[in-house]
């Protein structure tokens, strides 16, 4: 059902039931991802350098976009975008879904050697 929504096909078939249960973990791990990955982009993007010294273009400005990003309300936003709410009654937990979709997806691609 997922699968479809997302055109992704789950190697971990249980994971979909577990974004479905929004497991505690896949919320965890797609909270991590995305926080991450929107420091990241902000971090990279709006900087500049001047005689070798980082300068953010306007840190409140850009400390307020991402709260915005991380927002319940947009993570819900984007889960209804792909239409995830088909899928679940839980319209209070949209962003959850969202995030576990993400730390779900990583789950599913992350190989860990242990070996090395």
């Amino acid at each position: 059902m997922i699968e479809e929504l997302i055109n992704y096909e789950f190697k971990n078939k249980q994971l979909e039931d577990n974004i479905l249960n929004l497991d505690d973990n896949l919320i965890t791990i797609g909270d991590s991802f995305i926080n991450s990955y929107i420091s990241l982009k902000i971090n990279t993007e709006f900087v500049y350098y001047d005689n070798g010294i980082k300068y953010y273009f306007d840190y409140d400005m850009l400390n307020n976009l991402k709260l915005q990003l991380l927002s319940n309300d947009n993570l819900a936003d984007r889960a209804i975008k792909i239409h995830l709410d088909n899928i679940s009654n839980k319209n209070d937990r949209y962003h959850d879904l969202f995030k576990a979709l993400i730390g779900a997806y990583i789950l599913d691609n992350v190989v860990i050697d242990y070996d090395k």
